[in-house]
């Protein structure tokens, strides 16, 4: 990815399968714009991702994490 819908920026190397690309890009306009916009009046122009597709095992176990299924996209920060 490169954007979250036509105007939300994400980190470039983001990778993330189809529907989660879509849920985040809605959980970006939806709720994370309008509530930057009321706190601080002004529009989010990105966000940077800590991590999003990788094939790991999850913490303290055998099974994947749903990382590697480009199912999970964790937030470091929102400009």
């Amino acid at each position: 990815l490169k954007t979250l819908g036509k105007s939300i920026g994400i980190d470039s190397g983001t990778e993330l399968n189809c529907r989660m690309a879509e849920a985040a890009a809605r959980f970006a306009a939806d709720v994370v714009r309008p509530a930057v916009r009321a706190e601080f009046g002004a529009d989010l122009k990105s966000i940077t991702q800590a991590s999003a597709f990788v094939c790991r095992p999850r913490h303290g176990g055998g099974k994947l994490s749903e990382h590697a299924f480009g199912n999970a996209l964790d937030i470091a920060s929102f400009t």
